[in-house]
């Protein structure tokens, strides 16, 4: 990393190169002639006073982990140590990758650039804005050969997270008012022969993504778009021309953007209006000790901390929230937002200083889990900071690919407030009493019913006692329209049923197409937890028979059909809410269509198709299995075709381990699996296209799991071997034809049967059967051996335990075995991943040697040259988890040994806890402390 001036320069002005992927600030820029692009750009006498930087960051083949966001982090220690930040107008020409480093640049320094009322130009030349389909098939083919992060983020936005939350990041940083930037784009062309070989590596549409006016640089390349070879080259004069327009910008005042608070008000209009929870409809009941504790969160010394309000859909997170805020109101030393994705960037940067102690809560806390974590890290490591900061996130659970995260960041564990998230529930019965005949009361009706009977009926609707819940049935009760039969889907139909007749009657003149038409707007928009403006008039313009033209479009009805009031930049709909009434209202949706020959199931697969286009939709789909599993629409939800069979897919896998307790909802998830394993159009083509969806749907059959009989857990098995031998069939026939490659989630696939195999031995061994699993022993060494991975050497190893219990040479020879494999050949997991298999393998064969065969001599050494190979320099950059439970073991190993009374023993594995917290420095955790103070005084004592 470097960066390099080829002319300081005395304006205001300065221009920074920024190459892109496997180059460097020499090579990027250099054409075949030999002219150089920085220094021709110096020899303009127009910009003669301009400042001309070159940046060169890591990007070979071996730069592996480090990332894009590392790259970033480098731009701003330089920028900031050359003093480049003292300048006002900063140019970025960037190439290819080089634009996305930039980006995320200016979205980590946001506030620190605007400060100073700088400018910003970005001139960006062949950027990947939206990622590249060349970068997917790289992926694929360096898959378990090297590991390049970068090159992973550079894969196409449709299947790429990070790089979709950095482009809306950008594009509310590019408008806000705040942050002054303005840009241009070159866009690669497909003539040379190059071009007519494999077409543009960087698409027009992905080069093209934020800026108007794009520019088209005939006869180039990828590679030579950055390299003009004289003054004349339309890419310089393009960049010249650039140069004179930011000369001559001038700022226009604008007005001062405030940081949004959520308003509360008592207003009920639309009748939906009074299950949100910002309109307070119902008294706030209950809830006393988690508020206090909230408030203790609050007012902690920790100068930044953060914690997790937890609970199921419907309890009153937000009510609750919502409280906590308005109970602080008056404290004049303390601002209280709820914010969303827009607001929390202004916060995503370690520079930004605080003027007043202030607390953040964050709603779905799991969409935005990389930007709060980013912020966790900025304000975890502040040397000094004025004024407090707290992040209460919410959430319905705290598992899943977010919590993951969180849970291997040591920054986000030494700041959390509390070892445990803030759990709630239901309230109790005088509360879910008193919250029905509020609302009863409020729609200024007579109460029915006695407490007792009122209760019985909540009390069957709802055991979890959610207030939600008692809102609804209070509606419900108030209009006398409750019969003893109905469930929680009648109450949530004629919430439904009731609103749409208001809307009927207000919009009458606008006729029952044009009203349906907007409902499906709002079926689409819930999907999607809103659309953007743009977003919304682009897919307006399609003319999508079932969503009204951009002519036809009424805001009024449409506000009044999602009740949303709240103004908020570039957001064009907004959802229906609460969640639960959205997820309802979506699924019920699917049954009413407007005038068409098509079915139901097309109709479904047209709008989740569109809703993935338009934005990420997991955490809905995740949250509609939570809460109506067993709605006979799910299945139109998960069945559609092309990219959306992979996402309903993958949610089905998450929640089968959700509901891993709960039989009726396993078998709904099965029902729903089955429907996509049925509805798949032939293997090859499958595999050709999106293979992960026989392979999630075989996953999710791994329920089995939590299955008690044998007979199910061995029909279960079949089916998962039965799709795993198709599908490698398949990936073997298409190799030969030199058109296909063995999918990469087959090994995936192969772990999941070996979890079943685990559960069908276990069980022989439970009934004393098993001599009878000979030949799933067998058939887990064949998957061990054909797929690298990891979590195989586990699993291989307990199977050999179980069945060779009378043969401990047998399971001697198995480990040693298990054991050079795992040191000896390339992972096909993450270097994270592949270390936390490792010290869980580690770990089962110490305690195996140590306390079922009593050889204490062997389990040392095993884990002397497990942890040998882990503790090695910067290790603990990724593996702190995993280095972590060596202390573990090795406690556990004391206790063991202490019981023994083999004191000796116990202070080797003591000094190897001690040696692990001084390996870790600051990234080591509490808990380690704890083990090290505990086994002093044990050791000491004599205890």
């Amino acid at each position: 990393m470097k960066g390099e001036w080829i002319r300081r320069g005395y304006s205001d002005i300065v221009v920074i190169f920024i190459h892109g992927i496997l180059s460097d600030g020499d090579t990027a820029w250099r054409s075949g002639k030999g002219t150089y692009w920085p220094q021709l750009l110096a020899e303009e006498p127009e910009f003669e006073g301009a400042g001309i930087y070159v940046y060169s960051y890591h990007t070979k083949i071996t730069s592996k982990d480090y990332s894009i966001s590392d790259a970033a982090d480098g731009l701003h220690e330089l920028l900031t140590a050359d003093k480049i930040l003292d300048r006002t107008k900063l140019i970025f020409c960037c190439h290819s990758m080089g634009g996305i480093v930039a980006r995320k640049y200016l979205l980590k320094h946001q506030l620190e650039l605007s400060a100073g009322g700088r400018q910003i130009g970005m001139f960006l030349v062949g950027s990947p804005s939206l990622g590249s389909k060349l970068a997917d098939v790289a992926n694929i083919l360096t898959k378990n050969i090297v590991t390049h992060i970068q090159l992973e983020d550079l894969r196409s936005i449709d299947s790429n997270r990070w790089l979709y939350e950095l482009n809306s990041d950008f594009k509310r940083l590019r408008d806000s008012a705040n942050f002054h930037i303005m840009g241009k784009e070159l866009i690669e062309d497909s003539s040379d022969a190059i071009g007519r070989t494999i077409g543009p590596i960087v698409l027009p549409h992905s080069a093209a993504a934020f800026f108007k006016d794009e520019l088209r640089i005939p006869k180039s390349s990828h590679s030579s778009i950055c390299k003009p070879t004289s003054k004349d080259d339309m890419q310089h004069r393009a960049l010249c021309n650039f140069l004179a327009s930011m000369l001559e910008w001038r700022l226009a005042p604008k007005p001062k953007k405030h940081a949004r608070a959520i308003e509360f008000t008592s207003n009920t209009v639309p009748q939906h209006f009074k299950f949100d929870y910002k309109y307070r409809f119902t008294d706030f009941v209950g809830r006393t000790k988690e508020l206090e504790e909230l408030k203790q969160f609050v007012y902690s010394d920790a100068p930044f901390s953060w914690w997790v309000l937890k609970g199921p859909g419907g309890s009153g997170k937000s009510r609750l929230a919502s409280e906590l805020i308005l109970d602080i109101a008056n404290d004049s030393k303390t601002m209280c937002l709820f914010v969303q994705q827009s607001d929390l960037n202004q916060y995503s940067i370690g520079t930004r200083e605080l003027s007043e102690d202030t607390v953040l809560v964050v709603d779905y806390a799991a969409r935005f889990f990389t930007q709060i974590l980013e912020i966790i890290h900025d304000y975890s490591t502040k040397l000094k900071q004025n004024f407090k900061l707290r992040i209460l996130l919410i959430e319905r659970e705290t598992d899943g690919h977010w919590w993951t995260r969180f849970s291997q960041s040591y920054e986000a564990a030494r700041t959390q407030h509390a070892a445990e998230p803030l759990e709630i529930a239901g309230v109790n019965e005088e509360q879910i009493i008193h919250i029905i005949k509020d609302v009863i009361s409020k729609e200024n009706k007579e109460l029915p019913y006695n407490d007792v009977t009122i209760f019985q009926m909540i009390k069957r609707l709802d055991p979890q006692l959610r207030p939600l819940f008692g809102m609804f049935l209070g509606v419900s009760l108030a209009d006398k329209v409750f019969e003893n039969h109905w469930n929680q889907y009648d109450l949530l139909a004629h919430q439904l049923r009731r609103e749409a007749l208001l809307i009927e009657r207000k919009y009458a003149e606008l006729g029952n197409e044009l009203i349906l038409r907007h409902r499906r707007l709002l079926t689409l928009a819930t999907i999607c937890n809103g659309i953007e403006e743009e977003k919304l008039k682009d897919v307006l313009n399609r003319g999508i028979y079932w969503l009204p033209t951009l002519s036809e479009f009424n805001k009024e009805l449409y506000d009044d059909m999602s009740g949303f009031r709240e103004v908020i930049p570039d957001l064009g709909v907004a959802p229906l809410l609460p969640d639960i009434l959205g997820e309802f209202f979506v699924l019920e949706s699917l049954n009413v269509l407007p005038t068409t020959p098509y079915k139901d199931a097309e109709f479904s697969e047209q709008l989740m198709s569109l809703a993935i286009e338009i934005s990420f939709i997991k955490y809905f789909l995740r949250r509609v299995l939570q809460d109506f599993p067993t709605h006979k629409n799910v299945p139109l939800l998960f069945g559609a075709k092309f990219q959306f069979g992979m996402i309903g897919a993958d949610l089905l896998i998450l929640m089968s381990h959700i509901f891993s307790g709960n039989q009726e909802s396993l078998i709904a998830l099965w029902k729903c699996a089955k429907y996509l394993h049925d509805n798949q159009d032939g293997t090859e083509k499958l595999f050709m296209d999106h293979p992960t969806r026989v392979y999630q749907e075989a996953t999710t059959i791994m329920v089995c799991k939590y299955v008690n009989s044998l007979n199910d857990q061995l029909l279960y098995y079949d089916i998962v071997k039965s799709n795993l031998d198709t599908l490698i069939k398949a990936g073997r026939e298409l190799l030969s034809r030199e058109n296909g490659m063995i999918d990469m989630f087959v090994p995936d696939m192969a772990y999941q049967e070996s979890v079943s195999i685990s559960a069908i031995i276990e069980t022989f061994r439970l009934q004393k059967k098993i001599k009878q699993s000979d030949v799933y022993v067998k058939r887990l060494d064949y998957l061990n051996t054909t797929f690298n991975d990891p979590r195989l050497r586990y699993l291989n190893f307990i199977s050999y335990k179980v069945f060779y219990f009378d043969k401990p040479e047998v399971v001697d020879e198995k480990i040693r075995q298990l054991t050079y494999f795992m040191f000896n050949t390339p992972p096909q997991l993450p270097p994270i991943d592949v270390n936390h298999e490792k010290s869980l393998f580690m770990n089962g064969i110490f305690f195996y040697y140590l306390k079922e065969r009593n050889d204490e001599a062997t389990a040392r050494k095993y884990y002397q040259e497990f942890s040998k190979n882990l503790f090695q320099p910067n290790a603990h950059r990724f593996s702190v988890a995993a280095i972590e439970q060596y202390a573990h073991t090795a406690a556990n190993a004391i206790e063991f040994l202490l019981s023994l009374d083999n004191r000796s023993s116990c202070i080797w594995y003591f000094n190897n806890i001690k040696y692990i917290y001084n390996f870790l420095g600051p990234n080591s955790s509490g808990i380690i402390i704890d083990m090290i103070r505990e086994f002093e005084n044990k050791l000491s004592s004599g205890k």
